[in-house]
């Protein structure tokens, strides 16, 4: 690649820049990802995303020759007071720890001469198709020997890399063909019971994360949230495949969070008094209606 730097010396700079997991590959569209998002109707709904821009998301810039896909595990910890509202990990932590790495990685490319701009394509098919990792039953990532609380970053390059990656857009973890934990487990039946993936608009980290998306689907009984104010990682809890990990210490870089314009602690968990007095800032309608059905019902324990 740019200035002489070896695959060898470019994946130990990519440790000393933070990156915990790094693969590329030949660039390409996604064809298996597409043929998904057609079958798939309930994406075609969703008005946050059009449907033409899922589509666009599968279209490789001209330029792009390779393309770089980097993974950081974001977990922080999910010790939650007894009584308190949850904060995943992926809210306090996932853009706050791949962000710089990828900036870095970006001026890194660049310095040496390398054309490199971050893609809006498929995620976890171009992790997939880099060699990182499997999709589980819940549809999430899970990177080799770090689990799925990893964030991705895609970026893509104008020069060929060596020893690039040869996996499919969708590979598929054995162990969650006769498992199902995450299924059975979630609260709001939005993983599929039979395949890999999830119903968006049960999904209670969707419900949350989109609160104003006029499909979502939220559930008649409010218990049914499990105390999330933010994100839900009750398939990622109980999978198996996570329980094996050890995560290597990542600090909380950012001391509060904005959620629709309440500005609450980066903590794994938020009292209900620290949420009441602080709503009446928040901007968006749905979440405020998400807030008023979660503080409706006893937060669960666990």
């Amino acid at each position: 690649m740019g200035a002489g730097l070896s695959t060898a010396a470019f994946r130990e700079a990519s440790k000393l820049l933070g990156v915990d997991a790094l693969g590329w590959f030949s660039a390409t569209g996604f064809p298996q990802y597409l043929a998904v998002l057609e079958e798939r109707r309930e994406y075609h709904r969703i008005e946050y995303r059009t449907l033409e821009q899922f589509r666009a998301a599968a279209r490789m810039p001209d330029w792009v020759v390779t393309v770089l896909v980097l993974v950081r595990d974001y977990f922080v910890g999910n010790e939650y007071a007894a009584g308190e509202y949850k904060l995943s990990n992926y809210s306090r932590a996932c853009w706050q720890t791949v962000g710089p790495v990828t900036n870095r990685m970006l001026q890194f490319l660049r310095e040496k001469g390398v054309r490199a701009e971050q893609l809006n394509v498929p995620c976890r098919a171009a992790a997939c198709r880099a060699g990182l990792g499997f999709i589980g039953r819940n549809g999430m990532f899970y990177a080799m020997d770090i689990g799925s609380y990893v964030g991705i970053a895609v970026i893509g390059v104008d020069v060929t890399i060596p020893e690039a990656g040869q996996g499919a857009e969708r590979v598929l973890h054995p162990q969650c063909s006769t498992c199902g934990r995450c299924a059975e487990a979630c609260p709001t039946g939005a993983i599929i019971q039979e395949g890999h993936g999830i119903y968006p608009l049960r999904c209670i980290s969707f419900l949350n994360r989109h609160p104003d998306e006029p499909s979502c689907q939220m559930p008649a009984d409010p218990a049914a949230l499990c105390g999330w104010l933010h994100g839900c990682e009750v398939c990622q809890n109980v999978c198996p495949l996570n329980t094996v990990i050890v995560h290597r210490p990542t600090p909380v870089s950012t001391p509060e969070l904005d959620l629709y314009g309440m500005r609450v602690p980066n903590q794994a968990s938020v009292s209900r008094a620290e949420i009441e007095c602080r709503m009446s800032r928040v901007t968006s309608p749905g979440f405020r209606e998400y807030l008023a059905r979660l503080l409706s019902t006893a937060v669960p324990r666990g």
